[in-house]
């Protein structure tokens, strides 16, 4: 049984771990211990990217730095510990955490009933799946988790989805837990212009997403460098959800300090070689009183940054003009400006 895991190998050497977790892509008992599965592979690479081994060798640097950030800030990984897998997809992330927390005590949730029903079907109904929606609030107390995590999540929410969930965290996570978040970094442009210029037509959300935006990305990293973020929507929702809500979010390191940390401790901006995504890490203050974080500053900025996202048909129609008839959309470019540094003006 999967429950299992934890009595077996609570406290074995990361290396150890991750070859395990290796060898149960083409095993499914090691050791007479039953191991989380995996789906077939174009399953797992319609959700990642990547399948098998190579999924698993990806996120082994986030697991170690999140591992070792929360213990290095207090966390405490024994059987009473709660984590929440943010995203969990086919449960790639959270099996990492097998090893050290209480399958009780593991928690995931993703907007794909999809994702529900794989996840329960890969752990044996061991761990605790939800199906969500992209905007909150979710089912949980205050206060509930250690930890909350997630692998390529804020990198894919809007300004007003993105903000909103910080503040969900805030309210689930106990005092003194820990918020680990990767986002997209500026260099995640120059993927999106090499994209353009192969001029991808596979099927995809990011082939088809890089074919939305202006060639070069001129007005996308204006829009950057105005306001620390920019957001494409795929154009699409998933499963009900608003589709403005999910797609590509870049946003910069003074972005993260200045509108995550209203509430959370910054602890730190991880840019290493071996992620494709920054590692944001946070954490709730030990000692406050606020359980809610959601105050009328804060509503104005949601009500802000939920127009700026119904912008993104905007601001592609009239950039994609700027190149055949710019005299034309010279009044509709002065006021896209013109929005956005009022934008930047009233975000406090």
């Amino acid at each position: 049984m999967i429950n299992e895991i934890y009595a077996r190998y609570n406290g074995i050497k990361d290396e150890k771990w991750l070859n395990l977790l290796l060898d149960s892509v083409r095993k499914n008992k090691i050791n007479n211990i039953e191991f989380p599965g995996f789906p077939d592979d174009q399953t797992q690479i319609n959700f990642v990217g990547q399948a098998n081994e190579n999924a698993i060798k990806e996120i082994w640097p986030y697991y170690r730095l999140v591992h070792s950030l929360a213990q290095k800030n207090g966390v405490v990984f024994d059987e009473n510990t709660r984590l929440l897998d943010v995203g969990s997809g086919w449960g790639r992330v959270i099996r990492f955490f097998l090893k050290d927390i209480h399958p009780d005590n593991l928690y995931g949730i993703d907007t794909m009933q999809l994702s529900n029903d794989l996840c329960n079907k890969l752990f044996n109904h061991a761990l605790n799946f939800r199906k969500i929606l992209t905007i909150p609030p979710i089912d949980f107390n205050d206060a509930w988790f250690d930890i909350i995590e997630g692998f390529s999540v804020a990198s894919h929410l809007s300004r007003h989805a993105g903000l909103m969930w910080l503040d969900e965290y805030y309210r689930i996570l106990k005092p003194g837990g820990l918020l680990a978040l990767t986002t997209w970094k500026y260099s995640r442009f120059d993927y999106i212009i090499e994209s353009q210029r192969e001029m991808k037509t596979s099927e995809g959300n990011k082939n088809k997403t890089s074919q939305r935006y202006t060639k070069g990305c001129v007005v996308e990293r204006k829009i950057y460098n105005t306001l620390g973020f920019d957001f494409k929507s795929y154009g699409g929702g998933i499963e009900g959800n608003k589709e403005f809500t999910y797609g590509e979010a870049i946003m910069s390191p003074d972005y993260i300090k200045k509108y995550w940390c209203r509430y959370f401790d910054f602890v730190d901006y991880i840019d290493s070689p071996e992620l494709n995504q920054a590692l944001v890490v946070l954490q709730k203050p030990a000692k406050t009183e606020l359980s809610s974080c959601v105050d009328e500053a804060r509503r104005e900025q949601y009500d802000m940054m939920e127009q700026l996202d119904l912008m993104n048909g905007i601001t592609f129609e009239i950039a994609t003009g700027f190149e055949k008839t710019e005299t034309e959309n010279k009044t509709k470019k002065n006021w896209l400006w013109e929005f956005l540094l009022h934008a930047r003006s009233n975000w406090q």
